[in-house]
């Protein structure tokens, strides 16, 4: 079984740096950090950000995962976490819920809220996804 990349967007693939037409923007250090991850890991990637909610409003899965691949992400988006509300602790829930529903894969989770007692790495909301993160993410998902 695959093991599964939960991720947040603002706060890990980016620094919460608005864009002037709205929104912020993904920045390319933290996406090439996500990419390594996912690279050595052979992980699949699950979208937990708030940025789901177009998805669960009719956006396809394929559409979204272009967004992200025409910013550098170099596979696609496997899935989303359920609706629902954005709290650390709705979070956890639906990461819950989503493993659950999915026979309990091996799994981490990056975002800037706190998930513990989930397997996490929590990023630093101002610099996102760092080197460092991923050695420690590495370190988490070793047999």
């Amino acid at each position: 079984m695959p093991t599964i990349i939960f991720s947040d967007i603002d706060g890990v693939l980016n620094g919460h740096e608005w864009c002037h037409v709205g929104g912020c923007r993904i920045r390319q250090d933290c996406l090439l950090c996500l990419n390594h991850l996912l690279y050595r890991t052979n992980a699949r990637l699950v979208i937990t950000s708030s940025w789901r909610h177009k998805i669960h409003n009719g956006l396809p899965l394929p559409a979204f995962s272009w967004v992200l691949r025409s910013h550098g992400l170099e596979t696609n988006v496997h899935d989303v976490t359920p609706p629902g509300p954005d709290g650390p602790e709705d979070r956890r829930n639906q990461i819950a819920a989503w493993l659950q529903a999915h026979d309990n894969p091996p799994y981490l989770a990056l975002d800037d809220f706190p998930l513990l007692p989930l397997r996490s790495i929590r990023t630093n909301p101002s610099t996102g996804l760092r080197p460092h993160d991923v050695s420690a993410a590495l370190k988490l998902l070793e047999p």
